[in-house]
Protein backbone atom coordinates (compact mmCIF):
# COMPACT_ATOMS: atom_id res chain seq x y z
CA UNK A 1 0.00 0.00 0.00
CA UNK A 2 1.33 3.44 -0.88
CA UNK A 3 0.24 6.99 -0.12
CA UNK A 4 -1.14 7.88 -3.54
CA UNK A 5 -4.66 8.73 -4.68
CA UNK A 6 -5.61 6.76 -7.79
CA UNK A 7 -8.48 7.20 -10.19
CA UNK A 8 -10.91 4.58 -11.44
CA UNK A 9 -9.61 2.88 -14.57
CA UNK A 10 -5.95 3.22 -13.57
CA UNK A 11 -5.60 -0.42 -12.50
CA UNK A 12 -2.69 -2.08 -14.26
CA UNK A 13 -0.71 1.15 -14.58
CA UNK A 14 2.98 1.12 -13.67
CA UNK A 15 3.94 2.81 -10.42
CA UNK A 16 7.26 4.66 -10.68
CA UNK A 17 9.73 5.63 -7.98
CA UNK A 18 10.07 9.40 -8.42
CA UNK A 19 13.77 9.54 -7.53
CA UNK A 20 14.91 6.99 -10.13
CA UNK A 21 12.04 6.46 -12.56
CA UNK A 22 12.15 2.70 -11.87
CA UNK A 23 8.87 0.80 -11.97
CA UNK A 24 8.26 -0.51 -8.44
CA UNK A 25 4.92 -2.16 -9.05
CA UNK A 26 1.58 -2.23 -10.82
CA UNK A 27 -1.42 -0.30 -9.50
CA UNK A 28 -4.11 -2.69 -8.30
CA UNK A 29 -6.85 -0.62 -6.62
CA UNK A 30 -7.50 2.49 -4.61
CA UNK A 31 -8.74 2.18 -1.04
CA UNK A 32 -12.15 3.79 -0.54
CA UNK A 33 -13.87 4.93 2.62
CA UNK A 34 -17.62 4.81 3.16
CA UNK A 35 -19.22 8.04 4.33
CA UNK A 36 -22.86 8.47 5.29
CA UNK A 37 -25.26 10.07 2.85
CA UNK A 38 -27.81 12.35 4.51
CA UNK A 39 -31.21 13.47 3.24
CA UNK A 40 -33.18 16.36 4.66
CA UNK A 41 -36.50 15.12 6.00
CA UNK A 42 -38.66 17.97 7.27
CA UNK A 43 -36.33 19.91 9.61
CA UNK A 44 -33.71 17.22 10.24
CA UNK A 45 -31.07 15.24 8.40
CA UNK A 46 -31.41 11.46 8.26
CA UNK A 47 -28.72 9.01 7.16
CA UNK A 48 -30.14 7.29 4.07
CA UNK A 49 -27.16 5.35 2.82
CA UNK A 50 -23.43 5.25 2.24
CA UNK A 51 -21.22 6.70 -0.49
CA UNK A 52 -17.72 5.42 -1.25
CA UNK A 53 -15.12 8.18 -1.38
CA UNK A 54 -11.48 7.96 -2.45
CA UNK A 55 -8.62 8.05 0.02
CA UNK A 56 -4.93 8.72 -0.49
CA UNK A 57 -4.08 5.04 -0.23
CA UNK A 58 -3.58 2.67 -3.14
CA UNK A 59 -2.81 -1.04 -3.32
CA UNK A 60 0.16 -1.86 -5.52
CA UNK A 61 1.41 -5.30 -6.60
CA UNK A 62 5.20 -5.10 -6.02
CA UNK A 63 7.50 -5.54 -9.04
CA UNK A 64 9.51 -8.26 -7.27
CA UNK A 65 6.31 -10.32 -6.84
CA UNK A 66 5.39 -9.90 -10.51
CA UNK A 67 8.94 -10.84 -11.59
CA UNK A 68 8.90 -13.96 -9.41
CA UNK A 69 5.47 -14.99 -10.70
CA UNK A 70 6.46 -14.47 -14.34
CA UNK A 71 9.61 -16.54 -13.79
CA UNK A 72 7.52 -19.44 -12.49
CA UNK A 73 4.99 -19.11 -15.31
CA UNK A 74 7.72 -19.13 -17.98
CA UNK A 75 9.07 -22.38 -16.57
CA UNK A 76 5.66 -24.08 -16.31
CA UNK A 77 4.72 -26.08 -19.42
CA UNK A 78 1.02 -25.63 -18.61
CA UNK A 79 1.36 -21.98 -19.62
CA UNK A 80 3.37 -22.60 -22.80
CA UNK A 81 1.96 -21.05 -25.94
CA UNK A 82 1.79 -23.05 -29.17
CA UNK A 83 5.02 -22.69 -31.20
CA UNK A 84 3.19 -20.85 -34.00
CA UNK A 85 1.89 -18.10 -31.66
CA UNK A 86 2.81 -14.74 -33.21
CA UNK A 87 4.66 -12.12 -31.21
CA UNK A 88 3.00 -8.78 -30.46
CA UNK A 89 5.26 -7.15 -33.05
CA UNK A 90 4.11 -9.67 -35.69
CA UNK A 91 0.44 -9.02 -34.86
CA UNK A 92 0.95 -5.27 -35.16
CA UNK A 93 2.78 -5.64 -38.49
CA UNK A 94 -0.07 -7.75 -39.93
CA UNK A 95 -2.62 -5.05 -39.10
CA UNK A 96 -1.15 -1.59 -39.64
CA UNK A 97 -2.53 1.13 -37.37
CA UNK A 98 -4.06 2.90 -40.36
CA UNK A 99 -6.45 -0.05 -40.81
CA UNK A 100 -7.62 -0.16 -37.18
CA UNK A 101 -10.65 1.78 -35.91
CA UNK A 102 -9.57 4.87 -33.97
CA UNK A 103 -6.05 4.66 -35.41
CA UNK A 104 -6.01 8.38 -36.14
CA UNK A 105 -5.55 8.84 -32.37
CA UNK A 106 -2.47 6.60 -32.23
CA UNK A 107 0.89 8.28 -32.58
CA UNK A 108 3.51 5.50 -32.93
CA UNK A 109 6.90 5.80 -31.25
CA UNK A 110 10.06 5.28 -33.22
CA UNK A 111 11.95 2.03 -32.58
CA UNK A 112 14.64 3.91 -30.65
CA UNK A 113 12.12 5.73 -28.40
CA UNK A 114 13.49 9.11 -29.39
CA UNK A 115 11.30 12.11 -28.84
CA UNK A 116 10.94 14.97 -31.32
CA UNK A 117 13.69 16.93 -29.53
CA UNK A 118 16.15 14.02 -29.93
CA UNK A 119 16.18 12.96 -26.28
CA UNK A 120 15.90 9.22 -25.54
CA UNK A 121 13.76 7.80 -22.76
CA UNK A 122 13.90 4.35 -21.18
CA UNK A 123 10.64 2.40 -21.08
CA UNK A 124 12.04 -0.94 -19.92
CA UNK A 125 10.66 -2.59 -16.78
CA UNK A 126 13.52 -4.02 -14.78
CA UNK A 127 12.55 -5.84 -11.57
CA UNK A 128 14.67 -5.05 -8.55
CA UNK A 129 15.40 -7.75 -5.99
CA UNK A 130 14.82 -6.68 -2.39
CA UNK A 131 16.24 -9.87 -0.87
Amino acid sequence: MINLMSMGGASGSPVFLAETGHVIGILNAGLTQPIPLYTKVEDSLQATGLVQTSTNFTYVVPAYYLASTLKHIRGDKRFALPPDTPTLQEIIQRSPASERKGSDQIKPLSESCESSDGSVFDVRVQPISYE
